[in-house]
């Protein structure tokens, strides 16, 4: 086996996998018309829409289950100097973390009212990371493999997905009559790269004398899946070496690619009354095949023996390089393949319930939920909406989620003219202590936004209105 196979296995095994975005605040906040990618029923509170390229709507999102940095990065008690504490890190485990990182760019997004409804269409780019890793695995990286001394380290829930996809996609809002609106979404989704590890099962158990030497063995089984990543005929052909130059085209890794997958997104909102109106939707129910460069790392459930590797005080750092690639080489038997595989996109669902206080306001609750491997996400908001005036327009919420109850989330738009600006945040609290934090959520851009010119009452309809009433 190539050893660059081998230094890329060990790469994803043992490197410190992207979520979908939850978008808790974006939901249901027409003054902004992206709200429908979240919400396909929605009709925005505009005429036309037509987003600045690359600045309409960028999204970051980041998310650690298990630790925030001042877990890591603590004050000594006698001169409140700085230390690393991994010691301290280890106690804020579990025995599954994750941590996730999406961002999310939107290069073209036009709407337009169409007879009853709204019509849309865009082009995003989307990068998703998430690593889940189990506590023994940071214990290993600090404590070494003495630890484990007959006490078996367990790397089961070990896993990254890295997906990196552009999607065209075009939607439609339609108002069927006075209480019920539906919409929907199609994409065609183009693949760039992916890493996805299909399958891991690894453990390690140290079970030598630890007065005399630390070797460890292990079983292990697992499947990684690569694509778009590098081209299969050049790795082929040659025994690829650190070091050794390869030319990286860009156009070609973006462009030139037959990744091709399909989505829909689905929204239905009913008017119960004057008062209560609720809200469902179905976002990213699809996937992508992965055909670009495809590469496959699949072991058959095996046991290894490692002793350490040896080399002495006049080798270099080449020669000591070369000699860890060997003895991994030799360790793991991991065979190649480049067969197609696909991967699903993790579908999100939304449940809403509005209740209308008075023509400027309104309250909210939401439910969301998200299937990610054995893991199901779920969370609770409760929101509020103000109109403000014709420019200006906020929403704030609370929201429970993966047991955590600090999450203060807020919106705002602002319109000068034509121009559209707004912000929103699913935990405005980051922005106080960000060091003393678990996750970032930020979504910021700008829109050319026509709308409605305002109704004006005139005096014979004020007197009507008042002898009415």
């Amino acid at each position: 086996m190539k050893k660059k196979n081998i230094l890329l296995i060990v790469l994803l095994l043992f490197a410190l996998n992207l979520k979908a975005q939850k978008d808790f605040t974006l939901y249901n906040f027409n003054a902004v018309p992206q709200s429908i990618k979240i919400n396909p029923s929605i009709i925005p509170d505009t005429k036309v829409c037509v987003g600045l390229p690359g600045l309409s709507s960028i999204y970051i999102n980041y998310f650690n289950s298990a630790f925030k940095p001042f877990d890591i990065i603590r004050e000594r008690p006698q001169d409140d100097s700085l230390r690393i504490d991994i010691d301290y890190l280890i106690t804020k485990l579990k025995d599954d973390n994750y941590i996730n990182f999406d961002l999310s760019t939107e290069l073209l997004f036009i709407g337009f009212k169409l007879n009853k409804g709204f019509l849309s269409f865009g082009v995003d780019h989307s990068l998703n990371f998430r690593f889940d890793y189990a506590q023994d695995f940071i214990k290993f990286l600090w404590y070494g493999n003495e630890y484990f001394y007959n006490n078996p380290a367990n790397f089961d829930n070990t896993n990254i997905d890295i997906n990196h996809y552009l999607s065209y996609h075009i939607g439609y809002s339609y108002k069927l009559n006075e209480k019920i609106s539906f919409g929907t979404r199609l994409k065609f989704l183009k693949g760039i790269s992916n890493i996805s590890v299909k399958k891991m099962n690894l453990s390690l158990n140290t079970v030598s004398d630890p007065q005399t030497t630390y070797a460890f063995e292990g079983d292990y089984n697992f499947r990684i899946n690569t694509a778009g990543m590098y081209d299969n005929d050049y790795y082929k052909d040659k025994d690829y070496l650190m070091g050794q130059e390869n030319d990286f085209d860009v156009g070609n890794y973006l462009f030139n690619k037959k990744n091709n997958g399909f989505a829909i997104d689905l929204g239905f909102s009913y008017i119960i009354n004057e008062d209560f109106s609720v809200n469902a939707s179905i976002i990213d129910l699809g996937s992508i095949n992965w055909k670009s460069n495809p590469i496959n790392y699949t072991s058959k459930k095996s046991t290894f023996y490692f002793n350490g590797i040896y080399f002495d005080e006049n080798n270099d750092s080449t020669d000591v390089f070369e000699a860890t690639l060997d003895t991994l080489s030799n360790l793991f038997d991991v065979n190649s393949s480049y067969e197609n595989y696909k991967t699903n996109l993790h579908t999100k669902y939304y449940l809403s319930g509005y209740y209308n206080i008075n023509e400027k306001n309104k309250v909210g609750l939401l439910l969301f939920g998200r299937k990610y491997r054995n893991h199901f996400e779920k969370a609770l908001s409760l929101n509020y909406n103000l109109k403000a005036c014709r420019n200006f327009n906020l929403t704030a919420n609370y929201t429970i989620f993966e047991n955590k109850f600090d999450n203060f989330g807020l919106g705002m738009s602002f319109n000068m003219g034509p121009f559209q600006s707004y912000f929103i945040t699913d935990n405005i609290l980051t922005a106080f202590n960000p060091l003393n934090t678990d996750r970032v959520n930020l979504r910021f851009g700008l829109n050319i936004s026509i709308r409605n010119k305002p109704v004006k009452i005139t005096d014979e309809d004020a007197e009507y209105e008042n002898i009415t009433d």
